[in-house]
């Protein structure tokens, strides 16, 4: 690279890298208010073990409804400081940037002397991704696990201590459980890189030691080693078949489109032997975190979020890989095509902007506010939800029992016992059921847990509500659930649909005595 060329690619760095910083924060500030419901749901547990009932969502019931443990005890000492809304939105965008940096910095080892503009316009690429920056905003653990494997893979790149990669591998295994994969994935492919593997026997000990420690704890406290959500969220063979035939169409929801083609898949398989042609150990780890994230993706069920939210936090680290072959494949074939050398800038400028055009332009789309009204935008958002639950909580009598799906923002704020009777996240009995509104009239198991609950109010979409009195034949005023009689006696408008019309949120309170209807 010519003297002159290096000071082109100084001036652009000076420029990206701002530009980098200014999306970010513009991001940040879009979303400032926004809070996953799903996120309330960990925010519930931390708010729970920090009054003293433990790490539950219900008090008094140990029923594992997370699989980000290690997202929660993360964020404690910070809500201790900030309160548990700022604190998550802090933290959200400290990792990112720390993703950031280590994306940077370790492409640019990798691009050393080659192709020196790739590392400025990965970040720029990667921090325009929505489902990777959407979910590190909201409250999830996206960025917190995309932060690890990035301080992994640095690690491994500078030839630290194997043993101190390995307890932060175990640790990944509490904040998302696909995490488990990639140290043992790792380990397999560096037996394929001579003599290194033999060196990591001390390090695999006490990757197993820590994961066995995690999982006995989990078994003592809430009494099973598998997390009740693999009931509530379980994944089937029909579900991965699905999954792997839509990678490479546009039905995929899996991935970002980016990533949902096998001709990417191939430039990643590239990207992943020219690292290893520069480093073994880095290659083995990025292999394996790339496998992991794709392999977790196809075997979990379409997210309602209609996002790759089991891909985000993976979605950095897959740009870098993705990018690697490119630059790979531009400089292999630039001896058998002279014209790709001449025009490489413009090659790589071209595919750059054509990956980003369409991320800035999906951005656009999603943070419009007629669409964040639309589901599942303001249950990504919450903002419509506060106002009902408000009323609720100043409604209600505190030992209240609430079903209801939506079970985050209403856990958190309410402080009521809240009863997910669809999904079952926090009930073992309904999550190993057919949980749904139909269930409740005919299934008899779920029948028999819902008498049992006896819900003191029933909280549901004004289509669920109808489905349910189309089924009864009975009226709002008027209507019984396993024989326990329910009335409407509010409803909340918490979005629209795509026609314009409302979306209802309506409370339904169980009539014990009729005398004052």
């Amino acid at each position: 690279m010519t003297l002159g060329e290096k000071d082109l690619y100084v001036r652009i760095n000076y420029l990206i890298l701002p530009l980098t910083i200014l999306i970010i924060m513009f991001l940040s500030f879009l979303m400032r208010t926004m809070i996953m419901d799903d996120a309330y749901i960990a925010l519930r547990y931390a708010d729970n073990l920090l009054s003293g009932e433990g790490l539950v969502f219900n008090p008094g019931e140990r029923i594992e409804g997370i699989v980000n443990t290690g997202w929660i005890l993360f964020i404690i000492p910070f809500i201790h400081i900030l309160g548990p809304v700022l604190a998550v939105k802090i933290l959200g965008f400290i990792l990112v940037f720390i993703t950031l940096y280590l994306l940077y910095k370790i492409s640019s080892v990798f691009e050393e002397n080659q192709l020196d503009i790739i590392p400025i316009l990965i970040i720029l690429l990667s921090s325009t991704q929505l489902d990777y920056i959407l979910f590190s905003f909201i409250g999830m653990e996206t960025a917190l696990m995309s932060s690890l494997l990035f301080i992994i893979v640095w690690m491994v790149l500078k030839n630290k201590s194997m043993i101190w990669i390995a307890i932060i591998c175990s640790f990944l295994f509490l904040v998302h459980p696909e995490g488990i994969l990639v140290y043992p994935l790792a380990r397999f492919f560096l037996i394929f890189t001579g003599d290194a593997w033999k060196r990591m026997i001390k390090a695999d000990f006490i990757y197993l030691i820590l994961i066995f420690l995690y999982s006995f704890a989990r078994f003592l406290y809430y009494g099973s080693f598998i997390p009740n959500t693999f009931y509530a969220k379980g994944s089937s063979f029909k579900t991965i078949l699905t999954n792997l035939y839509q990678i490479g169409t546009e039905m995929s929801t899996a991935f970002p489109t980016l990533f949902s083609s096998i001709f990417v898949l191939i430039i990643m398989a590239f990207g992943i032997f020219s690292i290893f042609r520069i480093h073994k150990q880095t290659a083995a780890f990025m292999g394996a975190i790339v496998l992991a994230g794709y392999g977790f993706s196809v075997y979990a069920p379409t997210d309602w979020s209609g996002m790759a939210r089991y891909f985000a936090p993976y979605i950095p680290l897959a740009i870098l890989v993705m990018w690697r072959g490119i630059s790979f494949l531009l400089i292999s074939l630039e001896g058998k095509f002279s014209w790709i050398k001449k025009f490489q800038k413009v090659i790589i400028i071209g595919l750059f902007l054509a990956m980003i055009i369409p991320s800035f332009a999906r951005i656009d789309y999603f943070l419009k506010p007629e669409n964040i009204e639309q589901y599942p935008g303001f249950v990504l958002s919450s903002q419509s939800l506060l106002e009902p639950i408000d009323w609720i909580k100043e409604n209600t009598s505190p030992d209240s029992i609430i079903a209801c799906r939506r079970i985050g923002a209403l856990a958190f704020y309410s402080k009521r016992y809240i009863f997910d009777h669809i999904f079952g996240l926090t009930d073992p009995t309904i999550a190993r059921g057919d949980g749904s509104t139909i269930a409740l009239i005919i299934d008899a198991t779920i029948g028999e847990h819902w008498r049992r609950k006896s819900p003191d109010y029933y909280l549901e979409d004004r289509f669920r509500i109808e489905l349910l009195l189309s089924l009864t034949g009975e009226t709002e005023s008027s209507f019984h659930i396993q024989g326990i009689e329910y009335s409407l006696i509010k409803s909340f408008v918490i979005g629209k649909h795509p026609d314009g019309s409302d979306i209802e949120w309506c409370l339904c309170k169980k009539i014990e005595d009729r005398s004052d209807l």
